[in-house]
């Protein structure tokens, strides 16, 4: 809602105010009710764990048919050789344009070709003219285009490969965590330093009792702490040493609200309410509440410098050479991530809580901070037994560094640039029918492959009425069966499987390789459930708003659709 308030969209009546894309304030007139075709729309990240295949922070969402995509391509034209028994033939020129489909509804991107024979025309002369080409056709900067979910399905699979969409780093500034600071007891105006210390205590806090984790060098966070605390009313003090910890950097700082009592009364300890009403303070529940990702922008800066100062760190500025892109149509993106490599610092956060890590992503992603993500499967390493971990690569931009300038810890701040900019967070994505991804979703949840299941008649008929799609959708909810991909498809190549799984490429033999799978690891039940979910016609409710001044709005899900 306009107020950073969150509705129910049934519930969302004439004359509410909801916010637009833009954060503005937008009055609705009317609402219709109807029902329409949901799509599921999720992104494809390619770093998972090998293997338990988890992914982080995916972008995902329900969208109705009314929904137009707004999507940006990537241009790409190149020159390829044509070989015949490995000698060059002739040379082929590939590029991208835009393009009206039949009834002039929409644009579409599609990609054209065109061969010049170094038979007839000599290879210098067939180079040349193909060279010439390039040039011709090449186009400036990427596409921007629009196009109805449902058809974006007939789009080439080429295209798909460079089109995105975009996560706007928007400040709907909900004020949800002041209202939660506010009932907690802590002091008007207090709550960019509570979420400071929410992010310390996230970090390197024990789960069960106010105590923070420090290292014992870095005096300036202990005194960060004390200034923290002092204007939240509260008492810090630096505990002895553990005869275990004897001559180690490890320290601790305790936090009470009496002074003198290093724990004290915690039902007494308006911050210690306040990470109750966050849903922590027992163990395992420390994470990073989905709503931070929607709140005011001084709260997230805040939260995610305690985060860093916690289990982060940082890599200053460089103008070392970095790993360029083998793709034509990723140059320019090599260009802006070399620029902000020179002016910006990076910055690393690793945990082993999936929770906390999925959290933090999110958060660094809802103010604009590019991300690379690596999951390190746990195991022994250097002779000691380590949990799985996240490391979440914070890539340099002046968002970053305007959070860096906050940190406590002196190696970690970065200088306050003059201006910030938070930029869009680009994702590629597939796109399924939403009852059917979804439900195929839940049962690999649910269920587990078996090493060998011995076919009925009735499963084998189930797997054969199966299309591309459903196969598809089975493919990427399983993961492959935990097995690598190129031992459960011989003579393909992992990138071929993976392209099938996610844009659902046309490659019959791998289709019936996926089918002879699923019908010996899947028990006829499950098949059975799938059958039944392919019979369904994927329609759901959805309410549209007319609201004043804008276009109309179609919302399906919680999500908000221009």
């Amino acid at each position: 809602m306009a107020n950073g308030d969150e509705k129910e969209i049934q519930t969302i009546q004439a004359g509410d105010m909801v916010a637009d894309p833009d954060s503005n304030p937008r009055r609705v007139l009317h609402v219709e009710h109807g029902d329409a075709f949901l799509y599921s729309i999720r992104e494809n990240r390619a770093t998972r764990s090998i293997r338990t295949k988890e992914q982080l922070g995916t972008a995902h969402f329900i969208a109705s048919e009314a929904q137009k995509l707004v999507l940006r391509t990537r241009q790409m034209t190149f020159v390829s050789e044509k070989k015949v028994d490995r000698a060059v033939r002739g040379y082929v020129v590939k590029w991208s344009r835009l393009q009206q489909d039949e009834e002039n509804r929409y644009q579409f991107v599609q990609q054209t070709s065109t061969y010049f024979n170094g038979i007839l025309n000599g290879l210098p002369q067939a180079r040349t003219a193909a060279e010439d080409l390039k040039a011709e056709k090449g186009h400036d900067g990427p596409f921007d285009w629009e196009i109805p979910i449902q058809e974006y399905g007939n789009i080439q699979n080429a295209i798909k490969e460079r089109t995105f969409l975009s996560i706007a780093p928007l400040d709907i500034g909900n004020h949800k965590f002041r209202e939660h600071c506010r009932h907690s007891g802590l002091p008007v105006g207090t709550h960019n330093d509570a979420a400071y210390l929410t992010g310390l205590w996230i970090g390197d806090g024990t789960s069960i009792r106010l105590t923070i984790a420090y290292n014992t060098t870095d005096e300036d966070e202990v005194r960060r702490i004390r200034e923290v605390c002092g204007r939240l009313g509260l008492f810090i003090t630096v505990l002895n040493q553990s005869p275990s910890s004897q001559g180690s950097h490890s320290g601790l700082v305790a936090i009470s609200a009496d002074r003198g009592h290093p724990y004290g009364v915690k039902e007494r300890n308006p911050f210690w309410q306040l990470l109750v009403r966050l849903g922590m303070g027992m163990p395992g529940t420390k994470k990073v509440d989905d709503f931070f990702v929607s709140e005011e922008r001084s709260v997230q800066e805040h939260l995610l410098c305690g985060l860093l100062d916690s289990d982060g760190c940082k890599r200053p500025p460089t103008n070392q050479p970095m790993r360029r892109s083998a793709y034509p149509m990723n140059a320019a993106q090599d260009i802006e991530a070399l620029k902000a490599r020179e002016e910006y610092c990076q910055a690393t956060f690793v945990n082993t809580n999936p929770n906390i890590s999925k959290g933090a992503l999110a958060l660094a992603r809802s103010l604009g901070i590019k991300t690379s993500v690596h999951i390190q499967d746990a195991g022994v390493r250097r002779g000691i037994n380590c949990a799985t971990s996240s490391t979440i690569a914070l890539l340099p931009c002046s968002a970053l560094s305007n959070v860096l300038s906050n940190c406590s810890i002196q190696k970690k701040q970065a200088t306050k640039p003059a201006i910030v900019h938070h930029c869009n967070i680009d994702f590629r994505f597939t796109t399924n029918p939403a009852t059917l991804c979804e439900s195929i979703q839940s049962l690999a949840e649910r269920h587990s492959p078996h090493v060998q299941v011995h076919p009925t008649p009735q499963a084998r008929a189930y797997v054969d009425g199966f299309g591309t799609e459903t196969i598809s959708a089975i493919a990427s909810a399983f993961k492959s069966f935990g097995q690598v991909l190129t031992e459960v498809l011989p003579g393909h190549s992992s990138q071929m499987a993976s392209r099938f799984m996610r844009s659902r490429a046309v490659n019959q033999d791998m289709e019936n390789r996926y089918k002879d799978l699923i019908l010996h690891k899947l028990p006829g039940e499950v098949l059975e459930e799938i059958h039944a979910v392919t019979q369904l016609d994927g329609r759901g409710a959805v309410a549209r708003l007319v609201l004043e001044g804008r276009s109309k709005y179609v919302l399906a899900n919680g999500v908000i659709v221009c």
